[in-house]
């Protein structure tokens, strides 16, 4: 099980996912596992976000799969991001069914969710957000299935370029946890006016309460994302760590174009001397002592490094 959760106006969009993985009875198989991939395409940005399968044994890399299959169906679909997003859930299908170590596992176990979130742009660069769910056993507005179906759905949403476009939240995985307040509360940041850093570190602030709601399957780790309606300002990833951390671990990034086909799959970023000073510290408050005991106060540590 995982968490993650997508916040979006029309002027950007934040995705905030947890990084745990766990197995039956909620034993923790990783605390550092990444579900966040920022998929870079013809005319469009997509926050790509997923739960289930993952874990399920050591030989299965479902964030790996998930790549390939975004690189490879890109080329096939001319680059159409809709037309791609129909032949993952396709291919996905084939793979749970057919590949090995996929094909072994129990329908209880091969539940799969991937949401896509992004922005498409016109040929001015004017950009309109979109959203798809390709599932083998959720539907928007139904049930969770209790087994995989064979197949996936797609299920996406979208609206004309230049059409006012009302807000969207979503949660997938653990959803259950984020209550009607919680996203009321999202609600009103998003159309405030605030910046997306303030509705991301909100939705941060309340990952322990989340994380303590879905009783050991959602973690304290967490990547999240920040794209903007401007195509020229790059995605904004983030690595939270609840402790000290000689790493610090990026999201994924999938770029395909006409020009340019390629992955870049969980970059890990490692301090040279172990012994020395820590790449990632918990977050406190300013005027606090920095977590990473050098003696001086946070904000004038690591406080910086945490910037926007």
């Amino acid at each position: 099980m995982t968490l993650v959760v997508v916040a979006a106006n029309p002027h950007f969009i934040v995705q905030v996912s947890d990084r745990r993985i766990t197995a039956a009875a909620a034993r923790v198989l990783s605390e550092e596992s990444n579900k966040t991939i920022v998929w870079t395409t013809e005319g469009a940005r997509f926050l790509v976000g997923y739960t289930g399968v993952a874990g399920t044994t050591d030989k299965i890399d479902t964030h790996f799969l998930l790549c390939e299959l975004i690189q490879d169906c890109a080329p096939r679909a001319s680059f159409d991001p809709f037309a791609t997003i129909e032949l993952v859930g396709a291919e996905l299908g084939k793979v749970l069914q057919k590949r090995k170590p996929y094909r072994g596992v129990a329908l209880e176990a091969k539940r799969l969710t991937v949401s896509f979130t992004g922005i498409l742009y016109d040929d001015a660069g004017v950009g309109a957000p979109v959203h798809a769910q390709v599932s083998n056993f959720q539907r928007w507005g139904k049930p969770d299935e209790v087994r995989a179906r064979s197949g996936f759905d797609v299920q996406h949403f979208e609206e004309p370029l230049g059409t006012p476009w009302p807000t969207l939240i979503s949660a997938i995985g653990a959803w259950n946890v984020v209550t009607s307040e919680d996203y009321d509360r999202i609600g009103s940041l998003l159309v405030s006016g605030k910046p997306p850093r303030a509705v991301r570190d909100w939705m941060l602030s309340m990952l322990p309460e989340w994380a303590l709601r879905a009783h050991g399957t959602v973690g304290l780790q967490a990547s999240s994302v920040i794209v903007t309606a401007d195509l020229n300002s790059p995605p904004r990833t983030r690595y939270h760590s609840s402790v000290n951390s000689p790493s610090i671990f990026e999201v994924s990034q999938v770029f395909t174009t006409p020009q340019i086909c390629m992955a870049m799959v969980d970059p890990e970023i490692t301090a040279g001397d172990e012994g020395g000073r820590p790449l990632a510290v918990p977050r406190v408050d300013p005027r606090r002592r920095c977590p990473c005991g050098s003696g001086k106060v946070y904000r004038l540590c690591h406080g910086p490094l945490r910037k926007d």
